[in-house]
Order: C-alpha cells, then structure tokens, then sequence
C-alpha cells in the first residue's frame, strides 16, 4: 500500500497548456487511467501487523481527471481516485492467514500548471482485510510526494502502520 500514482498524475498535469486569456474561455479536459499490480516479498517480523515472512500483492486501478479553464490562471482542477485490492500471504501456511483486503482512495484539489512549478501531494488511507480465521486487520498509510514538472521525484515519505483496535 504505497502511493505509486503521483508522478504519472504530475506528467498528465504538466501536459495541461499553459497560455496567456482567450477571448473564448475554452476548457481542457485531460483524463488518467493507470493499471498496475504489484507485488513486494517481507521477511519475518519485517510485515506490517503479520509476524510471518510473505508476499503483499496490490491491485491498483487510477482513474484522473485535470479540467483547465483556458482563462489565463494557470490553475486545474483535479480528481482522482484509486481502487485497490491486496493479499497477504504466508511464505509458509502454517506460520498464519492469509488475509485479503480493499482500499478507496480519493482526492482533489486545485493545481498550478505553471511549467517551472512542483507538484505536491499528501495522503492518509486506511485499509482493512480480513484472515482465512475470521482475523480482522487494519492498517493506515500516510505520506507526502513532491515531484518538480518533469515528474522527478525529489522529496517522498510514506508510513504504513498497523491500527489494531
């Protein structure tokens, strides 16, 4: 569960024009889809909320839109939102569940289109998924991503913690 989407979401907006006022305030519509599965193996004790070695898998699907008024400002609004699904696995079935889980993250916002402008993007997502036992975990991922508008990331930070009740 990791913020994987800021830079394709600073390239598509980068791509937005940027431009003196038009007499005919026109509107730009740019829009992001973006699949992508991932899959990141932790030894013991490294898992968060699991004791056992396993392998997270992420199913991630990004839907964004940029909408630019061309009335000079230079400003976009943007929406996204991200679906997710993931599992964790034991490397050994003995050591504990599996568990399998669902996230929904969304966000907007107003954003400068200037070309010599960084794009920044903080979040807070809270996961759950739910053991093969009937065991129950939650997780919550916080961060912050600022790319320059070239999509070069040069500051990141993510935390993912465990929020048992």
């Amino acid at each position: 569960m990791r913020a994987r989407y800021v830079v394709p979401l600073a390239a598509a907006v980068a791509l937005l024009p940027v431009g003196p006022a038009h007499a005919d305030t026109g509107v730009t519509h740019l829009t992001l889809h973006e699949h992508e599965v991932s899959a990141d193996h932790f030894a013991a004790g490294d898992g968060i909320c699991v004791d056992y070695a396993g392998t997270l898998v992420e199913d991630r699907q990004l839907d964004a839109e940029a909408v630019q008024h061309d009335n000079g400002t230079g400003l976009a609004n943007l929406t996204f939102t991200v679906h997710a699904t993931f599992s964790i696995t034991p490397d050994d079935p003995t050591a504990g569940p599996p568990y399998t889980g669902s996230y929904v993250e969304k966000g907007a916002g107003i954003v400068d289109t200037a070309p010599d402008q960084d794009r920044a993007v903080s979040y807070h997502v809270v996961a759950a998924a739910t053991g093969s036992d009937g065991s129950t975990l939650r997780f919550l991922l916080r961060g912050h991503v600022t790319a320059t508008p070239d999509g070069t990331v040069h500051a990141a930070r993510d935390e993912l913690t465990c929020i048992q009740p």
